[in-house]
């Protein structure tokens, strides 16, 4: 359950320092205004942090009290340190209230050097000097030594240097850090959240910032549905608007032992509570105002909570398509379900890797003697040799990520123990693109103890009529130029599954075992 009591217009006196702000912005209009420093301000907004701007001109202007007040009211001041910093008195006014602010009411001060070298700040050096060489004949001496003093103490401190790179990278991270220190009140959230927007919404209507009114919103659904979490976002998103705030968990727990909350009763006007409940009854027995009914996700916003856990993306990994379709269904649109189901599958992948890491440590550097191939070098690497690889049991090769590989008839013919020959696109417009193709001699050969042929965009038209294919369990040729998989009849007792969608396949007779249980030719031609 979430609290909070809205800010009154005025406030009396009181030992804890009030903030008006949790942020000041001190910049240099002229070089940061229209691009690093808006784009700062605009994401500290974005994240509910209460930033001071100064959008007044500066050139020529004594700074005001009004804006001396206001570095005072601010719990973190920014000082973005650029090439012309030094040219505005009113900016070093700013900054020689700000440190003065950090000694004597322990103001955070966090100094931002964009494109400037911090040495250059802190011994008037440079652009700054430039800058001090103006000012120490216009300037009170004094005045003059209080700026100077100012830049030395500020270029001290630790802060962000934004020379090259990704800007708003740099912001993101400003952002972060200014979160942690700006308002210790915010609550964790995890940074997968889906389809929660349209969601907030709704809720922030329920809970109507202007009316004065004790309000008391309830949030109900099934468990894992999302519901503490939703209370926990509109918490931090509105939280800085109130004086007081406190998130109360197990409320379940004392409802149970009969201690019902008469929050109504204790808080002020203008309060804001949110109840979170599986059981919608509860509701009416805490006299809650409004209610909201957490819903599930839908198909599309599922699928892509499960792939970010599951596959750290945002769709599934071409080869697991199917499953995830599966998993999706199963989970029924509950977050909680989603998560602990791609959990599962990334867990699979972490064992991948370790068993990937101890074939390499088969043969170190010789990639021809390991018993599997997935890595793209490495298979490139082996197939340039031209040397046998006779202990091969897997190769699984991406397209999408893939160098012009020529397969070789007299490298393949040495692999008898070669059981699965996988070759995929994970890109999904790659299947469209010319060199995601293999190139074949065109005397190639199958070896002929494979279970397994998985070949996306496969330049035969036809299998080699000398693979028996009789050890054959799986064929999956889709988007291939495939017309028929073998000239005359072959005996494939063992074959289960067979995949051309998308392909040129046309002739199918003959080809069948007993033991088949599936076949698949969506959008392939038609078979006889």
């Amino acid at each position: 359950m979430a609290s909070s009591t809205q800010k009154p217009s005025s406030s009396s006196s009181t030992s804890i320092r009030q903030y008006n702000f949790d942020v000041f912005l001190s910049f240099r209009g002229e070089d940061t205004r229209n691009n690093f420093t808006d784009h700062l301000f605009e994401n500290l907004v974005r994240m509910g942090i209460n930033t001071f701007r100064d959008d007044q001109l500066e050139r020529g202007e004594e700074i005001k009290s009004e804006l001396l007040k206001t570095i005072e009211e601010s719990r973190i001041s920014i000082v973005v340190f650029s090439k012309d910093y030094a040219q505005s008195k009113w900016c070093l006014d700013e900054l020689a209230k700000i440190m003065e602010c950090r000694e004597e009411m322990e103001q955070i001060v966090l100094p931002v050097f964009y494109h400037v070298d911090p040495s250059d700040v802190r011994k008037q050096t440079g652009s700054f000097g430039e800058a001090f060489s103006i000012h120490e004949r216009n300037v009170d001496e004094k005045k003059v030594q209080r700026w100077k003093d100012s830049l030395t103490k500020a270029s001290n401190l630790s802060g962000f240097h934004v020379n090259d790179g990704s800007e708003s990278k740099h912001i993101k991270e400003i952002t972060n850090w200014i979160c942690k220190r700006s308002n210790p009140k915010l609550l964790h959230i995890d940074d997968d959240i889906v389809g929660i927007d349209s969601r907030l919404e709704e809720l922030k209507l329920l809970l109507n910032n202007h009316s004065n009114d004790v309000l008391v919103v309830g949030i109900y659904g099934p468990g894992g549905i999302g519901k503490t979490t939703t209370a926990k976002i509109v918490y931090n998103k509105i939280q800085c608007q109130f004086n007081g705030a406190s998130f109360l968990q197990d409320v379940r727990e004392r409802s149970k032992k009969g201690c019902q909350l008469q929050l109504q009763k204790q808080l002020l006007r203008g309060s804001r509570i949110i109840i979170t409940t599986r059981d919608q009854h509860l509701l009416d027995v805490y006299g809650v105002n409004r209610k909201h009914k957490a819903t599930k996700l839908h198909y599309k916003e599922a699928l892509q909570l499960f792939s970010r856990h599951a596959f750290k993306q945002n769709y599934p990994k071409e080869d697991f398509v199917d499953l995830a379709n599966c998993m999706v269904q199963y989970a029924q649109g509950l977050p909680l379900g989603l998560k602990v189901l791609g959990n599962v599958i990334q867990m699979h992948d972490l064992i991948q890797q370790m068993g990937w890491a101890i074939v390499r440590e088969e043969c170190p550097g010789d990639p021809n003697k390991w018993s599997r191939l997935w890595d793209v070098d490495d298979i490139y690497d082996a197939f340039s040799r031209q040397e046998g690889m006779k202990n091969m049991q897997t190769i699984s090769l991406d397209l999408s990520r893939s160098k012009k590989i020529q397969f070789s008839t007299k490298v393949f013919a040495t692999m008898k123990k070669l059981r699965l020959l996988k070759i995929y696109c994970n890109d999904r417009d790659g299947l469209t693109r010319e060199e995601y193709r293999v190139h074949l001699p065109k005397d190639f050969e199958f070896p002929h103890n494979l279970r397994y042929i998985h070949w996306q965009r496969c330049t035969l038209r036809s299998l080699p009529s000398s693979f028996c294919g009789e050890q054959l369990i799986e064929i999956n040729l889709t988007s291939s130029n495939i017309k028929r998989l073998w000239k005359g009849n072959k005996c494939l007792g063992k074959l289960k599954d067979i995949d051309l969608s998308n392909s040129k396949a046309v002739f199918l007779k003959a080809l069948v075992g007993r033991a088949l249980r599936r076949a698949l030719r969506r959008g392939a031609a038609k078979t006889r």
